[in-house]
């Protein structure tokens, strides 16, 4: 039985068994130093129920927390990736930080308004899958105004335009008044 750790250039083709654990993973880097670029064959003996199974690159999605705020508020995203990640890349358009390492970046902060991509990059074993999602996040322009009631309507403001958006059916009446008081409109 073998005994060695790593098989070297002339060495006899064979090395120990691994010692392994159920339920785990192993990943196996292999490289040829041959420098007549000879290919070369791996061999496996399996026992009681064991596998070889290839780690394929990893298929990239994620998650986040809104996909409309204001400006100045903030979005938390978590990567919900397969095939075991270990290491990721986020860019963040617009936002601040405009990139992280985390799996799940939290509070990414935009401060102006617009409509920004978001990019992830997720590596495993296999090599790296990148995603760019355009337009992920639209970021609104507040009025400045506030509703008298909020679980009643919500006033974004979008391209230049003042919208009223009422979150449940009914009759609304609604009056604007300027700096010092006076009606300028009514609807």
């Amino acid at each position: 039985m073998a005994q060695d750790l790593s098989e070297g250039a002339g060495g006899d083709s064979w090395v120990r068994a691994l010692d392994v654990v159920a339920g785990e993973r192993y990943v196996l880097y292999a490289m040829n130093f041959s420098i007549s670029g000879v290919p070369f064959d791996l061999t496996w003996q399996f026992q009681d129920g064991a596998a070889l199974e290839c780690l394929e690159l990893p298929a990239v999605a994620f998650w986040q927390s809104a996909s409309s705020i204001f400006a100045g508020e903030t979005v938390s995203y978590s990567d919900v990736s397969s095939g075991y990640p270990f290491a990721w890349w986020w860019e963040f358009q617009g936002g601040t930080p405009a990139t992280s390492l985390a799996s799940a970046p939290q509070d990414i902060i935009y401060e102006l308004p617009g409509c920004f991509d978001v990019a992830l990059t997720v590596y495993n074993a296999a090599g790296e899958s990148t995603v760019v999602e355009t337009c992920q996040l639209y970021v609104e322009t507040t009025t400045g105004l506030r509703e008298q009631s909020a679980q009643d309507f919500t006033l974004p403001q979008i391209v230049g335009a003042l919208r009223i958006v009422p979150s449940r059916t009914g009759s609304y009446t609604f009056c604007m008044l300027d700096g010092t008081g006076r009606l300028v409109r009514s609807l």
